[in-house]
């Protein structure tokens, strides 16, 4: 169908469904100007009274007979159900946009938790394997080797893995810093406002408060939610 033919077609179309409506208003003003002639006779005429109710069974009769005959192509119905279509088709479209951020919001986040179970596996690798190389240094000399590469691993996890996007080394010795306190047993506990020292330190909290990788203590009496204690979670402790 050509455009012209399809500008025709709309125009036809446009003109059948201005005389329909036209045609319905006419009889929805005949029929309320009927019922309002037929409640002011009753009102004057006392004969109205004297009127025995409509019989059910007449009524339900009645009710079963089309009132309005509309003509085949239905003009109106059409264009009814066609601005139906399209308002749901619009509410779809929103609804399947909704769902498509949450898939990718959800998609980010298990890739994130990927990353964090990969390099925390990592970690425990590093804290469980024994050196090889190591059979004439003394064992002070190994601990420090181990404890030198543990530190070194969970530095390239925080500033390449943790992270949505790699961190700039000014930002991974703040991250780092933190956790160097909470893992140093001589260091004072930190508290939540330790994490509230810059963007990435906070970021750094909530990361691993999702992650269940630290303890938050109760909330005091006369404290603040800030001066509460932030401990790492010991997962060696049912081992």
């Amino acid at each position: 169908m050509d455009q012209r033919k399809t500008e025709e077609w709309l125009e036809s179309y446009s003109r059948s469904l201005a005389r329909q409506i036209e045609t319905k208003e006419d009889f929805l003003r005949q029929a309320t100007e009927t019922i309002k002639m037929l409640r002011d006779q009753k009102a004057k005429d006392p004969r109205f009274k004297e009127i025995k109710p409509l019989n059910d069974k007449v009524w339900k009769s009645l009710m079963k007979r089309s009132l309005i005959f509309p003509e085949r192509s239905d003009p109106i119905g059409l264009s009814l159900a066609n601005t139906s279509l399209h308002s749901r088709k619009i509410s779809s479209e929103g609804y399947l946009e909704f769902l498509d951020k949450r898939y990718e919001l959800l998609q980010e986040a298990n890739t994130n938790q990927k990353a964090i179970n990969y390099n925390l596996t990592k970690l425990i690798t590093s804290f469980n394997s024994n050196s090889t190389s190591a059979t004439d240094m003394s064992t002070n000399e190994v601990l420090k080797e181990q404890n030198e590469k543990c530190w070194a691993n969970l530095q390239d996890c925080v500033q390449n893995e943790l992270f949505v996007a790699p961190l700039s080394d000014e930002d991974t010795k703040l991250a780092m810093d933190i956790f160097h306190k909470m893992i140093d047993p001589l260091e004072d506990p930190l508290t939540v406002a330790s994490f509230q020292i810059s963007d990435i330190t906070k970021q750094l909290y909530r990361v691993l408060l999702r992650g269940d990788m630290i303890q938050v203590g109760e909330l005091t009496d006369n404290g603040s939610s800030d001066d509460r204690i932030v401990r790492l979670e010991n997962f060696t402790a049912d081992i």
